[in-house]
């Protein structure tokens, strides 16, 4: 069975989404990691005194090149986020022009003859003599009708 192309591009475009939102939450968990540590070193440094020396914990402080390197994977997270964002807007408009197409190559099909056609079989069954409960159609007949009927649902 064959999916349609605008129930693929939604199903890729869903799958985009969530990669962008999985992406947004890892940096916004790593983006907190660091607010939080440079809370710590804010207010532990405002609460030490000239004449004390500090009491120093090595798990509470970043090095600068540590705070760098994370400013940097925050910076290239905002990037690779730019650019889902534009795979998706991208796949959004491809969608909505596969949408329109499909619209307008898609002739409409005609009920009337459809409806003449089951018409036309309705009136052809006939009830045999020893079975009420089962109709008889001539084959040919039937065969002809059935064509027809898939014709017409082709245009």
């Amino acid at each position: 069975m064959f999916a349609s192309p605008t129930t693929v591009v939604k199903e890729q475009a869903s799958r985009v989404i969530e990669v962008v939102r999985g992406v947004e939450k890892t940096t916004n968990v790593r983006l907190k990691n660091i607010e939080q540590a440079l809370s710590r070193l804010v207010s532990s440094q405002q609460t030490v005194n000239e004449y004390t020396p500090p009491e120093q914990n090595p798990d509470e402080f970043l090095h600068i090149s540590q705070v760098q390197e994370l400013l940097e994977r925050a910076k290239e997270q905002e990037r690779t986020i730019a650019k889902y964002r534009d795979e998706v807007s991208r796949l959004q408009g491809e969608l909505e022009v596969s949408a329109s197409k499909k619209t307008e190559v898609q002739s409409p099909v005609n009920l009337n003859k459809l409806l003449e056609v089951v018409e036309r079989i309705d009136s052809m069954k006939k009830i045999p003599t020893f079975n009420d409960t089962v109709y008889e159609i001539d084959r040919n007949s039937f065969d002809l009708w059935i064509k027809r009927f898939k014709d017409e649902l082709k245009q």
